[in-house]
């Protein structure tokens, strides 16, 4: 039972990740990708990266965001469970704590990467 408590978090977090690779959004709108013809170039501007760059990091701030949040619900359950035992108050105070350490490290994450793609466009704002 105790196994279980650290891999239904790990699912939460990896489920969203296997859903959007398998295509992306457009199920069902008729929206297919055609190949360019053998022998074209396929231009792709600095813009283009930045927005890839955005787009990857804004899906993985919010995948981690919402495992976050299941994560903290999940602590709180086992601290609030605990009953006076001390090793699981303590696992629940260290996920808690583990738990807002990654929340700081995925906000400085996107500041960094919003100030590097603001730096390299020279575009602010958008």
């Amino acid at each position: 039972m105790k196994k279980y408590f650290y891999i239904f978090p790990i699912i939460f977090i990896l489920a969203p990740v296997f859903v959007l690779a398998g295509g992306g959004g457009n199920f069902g709108s008729g929206n297919v990708a055609v190949p360019p013809p053998p022998g074209t170039i396929n231009d792709i501007t600095a813009n283009d990266v930045v927005i890839m760059i955005k787009t990857f990091s804004n899906w993985l701030g919010g995948i981690v965001l919402i495992g976050a949040t299941l994560t903290m619900i999940i602590a709180a359950a086992i601290y609030l469970t605990a009953g006076g035992n001390e090793k699981k108050t303590q696992v629940a105070k260290k996920m808690i704590v583990y738990t807002i350490v990654a929340v700081i490290v995925v906000s400085l994450a996107y500041g960094i990467v919003s100030l590097i793609t603001s730096l390299i466009t020279g575009l602010r704002g958008r």
